[in-house]
């Protein structure tokens, strides 16, 4: 008994369909939500882009996860260092590093800085599943990324601060009056 490689199609096209990664998902979502919902998923989609082009193919489809779930209009924060298996010694880094992000979020920096607040955020799940993975120099390369992204929010506000003061200098005799 012959089957018909046309009889086959209609299964085959459903089996490979079915094997559409999430990174292609993630290209062909169309975020919800605002301006920095939008940042993110995009910021996510780039770094999953660029795991997958150096073939860190774990990596890419964990951050398209998170990208999907971002676009589809889910909250999210950088993940949680107890749902990874990291070197015992990089746990005290990823806590500060991930507390800072936490600081950040409270204070509504990511309003404000949405691209970098974006790029330290998928920067430290990509620092924390590299390391996972053992990919040590790409666990180095994403934790100097969330250095440097936060370093700029950080620059920008001492700049913007110091513009204020220049422009409203405290004058000497503010103390004495009302006395």
């Amino acid at each position: 008994m012959r089957i018909s490689i046309f009889r086959l199609a209609p299964i085959i096209l459903i089996a490979l369909s079915a094997c559409t990664s999430k990174l292609d998902q993630l290209r062909n979502s169309s975020p919800e939500g605002g301006n920095y919902t939008r940042i993110l998923s995009q910021t996510y989609l780039n770094q999953a882009n660029q795991k997958a082009s150096g073939m860190h193919y774990p990596v890419s489809e964990f951050l398209s996860e998170k990208g999907l779930r971002v676009s589809g209009g889910e909250a999210i924060f950088a993940d949680s260092i107890a749902n990874w298996d990291v070197p015992a010694d990089k746990i005290q880094e990823l806590a500060s590093a991930r507390q800072l992000l936490k600081d950040a979020y409270k204070d509504e920096l990511n309003l404000e800085y949405p691209k970098l607040i974006a790029k330290a955020q998928v920067a430290f799940d990509t620092w924390i599943s590299e390391l996972y993975y053992g990919h040590i120099y790409a666990a180095n390369r994403a934790k100097n990324a969330m250095i440097e992204a936060l370093s700029k929010v950080a620059v920008t506000i001492k700049d913007s601060y110091s513009s204020v003061k220049k422009k409203h200098p405290k004058n000497k005799d503010d103390h004495s009056r009302g006395r």
